[in-house]
């Protein structure tokens, strides 16, 4: 849907030499934020887990509160 390729683009990965790097879109409103990285997450969570991940965060860097949030 629409929707779900919106999301797709908020929260992208390559693989690298090192690992895995996350690309974050935070220049989005925050509740869409959120729900494209918890979606994405969840649908890779197998593939995710016990890589070294980065984070790249483009736009304003995300609040304490945002990130407790998410917790």
């Amino acid at each position: 849907t629409e929707l779900d390729t919106e999301r797709s683009a908020i929260v992208t990965a390559k693989g690298t030499g090192e690992g895995l790097v996350l690309r974050i879109d935070g220049r989005v409103e925050s509740d869409s934020l959120k729900d494209a990285l918890r979606d994405f997450l969840a649908s890779r969570r197998s593939f995710l887990a016990g890589n070294d991940v980065a984070l790249e965060w483009v736009g304003e860097k995300p609040t304490q509160s945002f990130v407790d949030d998410l917790a």
